[in-house]
């Protein structure tokens, strides 16, 4: 599975998400699916799905809240 991939998946799931929901990407993808990745892989779809909030499909139904203590990106469905 490339990169592109694993964002494909994190954005067509975004929406099933009620208002109101904090989520990291991972949490999109089914966990063995994210698990099997490469490290830069899950990085990379992190990095469009960042890309896709800000200006993309998901601008105005998701927003970024800041990092976690992970370095991880949160969101929330607006």
């Amino acid at each position: 599975m490339t990169a592109h991939q694993l964002f494909q998946m994190a954005v067509a799931e975004a929406p099933k998400l009620m208002v109101g929901e904090k989520f990291i990407v991972r949490d999109l993808v089914l966990g063995y699916v994210w698990n099997r990745e490469k490290t830069g892989d899950r990085l990379t779809a992190g990095t469009l799905f960042f890309n896709e909030v800000l200006s993309g499909t998901l601008k105005g139904a998701v927003r970024s809240l800041g990092k976690t203590s992970a370095n991880q990106q949160r969101y929330e469905k607006i």
